[in-house]
């Protein structure tokens, strides 16, 4: 754990005269900017700096002789990286990255082999690859089963995403313009499957405080009649603990859900928008045998008709001896079992 972030209630201005003398001025642009940028600036490293720098030292002191710090936030939480980076320049403890809970490796655009130069050790969620030899193989501590054993009460669950009304952000591929073809790419599925299935079909939004900045929730875009029939659920509602209660999942894009949904060995049905989250050359089979046995599909008409032909007894697919060999084979060569990180971590030195 960190120490609780530290929030002063002053606002630190910068000098101006001095930013006169790196910011060359030609316009009223740049003299607004000169004028707003104390505003831009992280507030963790202007006003907040010396209480947290301080109390994170503090913290730290009673942990000196550690060697190595486990996390997997960094990517995504600025105070968690500052305080890594303090500790290691001060204290020389380590960084141990696990990767945090999604496949990304096999797509275009992912940030394995940049992660791995700025963290000390990186361990993967069980899979392990030619391609990023210094991606070490363990498993995440997260528990992405529910051990519940509950009676059924969704006839299909429907978990989505959020879009982010952003350009561009690392964290999140589908996101602005990208985020409303795959809202686009729903709309077209949805209006493919009748008003009986339809009905079956309980919602569950993505957690609004899970994605930072302005969303464009689905409801705003697939707002009709039909996609009303949905059932919504309420959206601060884990989907960990949801998903023992489906007949059936359906998620509609490649996810940390996704994971959850086949590690519980409940029925499940993953969109994978492709064009969206292409592949890469050297992973190109990497979905096939999920593909092949209809738990992912790249065709949102195939997978409608499939859905419409298996909502009333999931089961029957679901227990083929083939289906459930696709998917402990794709868990065993991506998903490594929990205790396999808590003795990599007891035999590092």
């Amino acid at each position: 754990n960190f120490p609780h972030y530290i929030q002063n209630n002053i606002k630190e201005k910068f000098d101006n005269y001095l930013l006169k003398k790196f910011i060359k001025i030609e316009d009223k642009f740049d003299k607004y900017l000169i004028n707003i940028l104390y505003n831009l600036f992280p507030k963790l490293y202007l006003e907040d700096f010396n209480s947290n720098y301080q109390n994170i030292l503090n913290y730290f002191s009673n942990f000196k002789s550690a060697k190595y710090i486990i996390n997997e936030s960094f990517l995504d939480d600025d105070f968690a990286s500052f305080c890594i980076s303090l500790i290691n320049h001060k204290y020389k403890i380590k960084h141990i990255y696990i990767e945090h809970n999604y496949l990304s490796h096999p797509f275009i655009g992912n940030r394995i082999k940049n992660i791995c130069n700025v963290v000390d050790k990186m361990f993967t969620l069980g899979w392990e690859s030619k391609y990023y030899k210094k991606a070490l193989k363990g498993s995440s501590l997260y528990e992405f089963n529910s051990s519940l054993k509950v009676k059924k009460k969704y006839p299909i669950l429907y978990i989505s995403h959020m879009v982010q009304n952003i350009n561009f952000s690392l964290r999140n591929v589908m996101c602005g313009d990208n985020g409303l073809k795959y809202y686009f790419k729903m709309k077209d599925f949805f209006l493919k499957i009748p008003n009986n299935v339809l009905k079956r079909i309980y919602h569950k939004p993505y957690p609004e405080n899970k994605l930072d900045g302005t969303n464009i929730k689905i409801e705003d875009v697939l707002h009709s009649s039909r996609f009303n029939l949905l059932k919504k659920l309420e959206n601060n509602l884990e989907a960990l603990y949801l998903i023992p209660f489906a007949k059936l999942c359906l998620i509609d894009h490649l996810s940390t859900t996704f994971i959850m949904a086949l590690k519980s060995n409940t029925p499940t049905i993953c969109l994978w928008h492709k064009s969206l989250q292409p592949l890469k050359k050297e992973f190109r089979n990497h979905l096939d045998i999920l593909k092949k046995n209809n738990i992912v599909f790249d065709d949102i008409y195939k997978a409608s008709n499939f859905i419409v032909k298996i909502h009333k007894n999931p089961d029957k697919w679901w227990s083929k001896k083939q289906t459930q060999n696709a998917r402990l084979k794709f868990i065993n060569q991506n998903i490594e079992k929990e205790d396999f990180m808590i003795n990599k971590i007891i035999s590092i030195n």
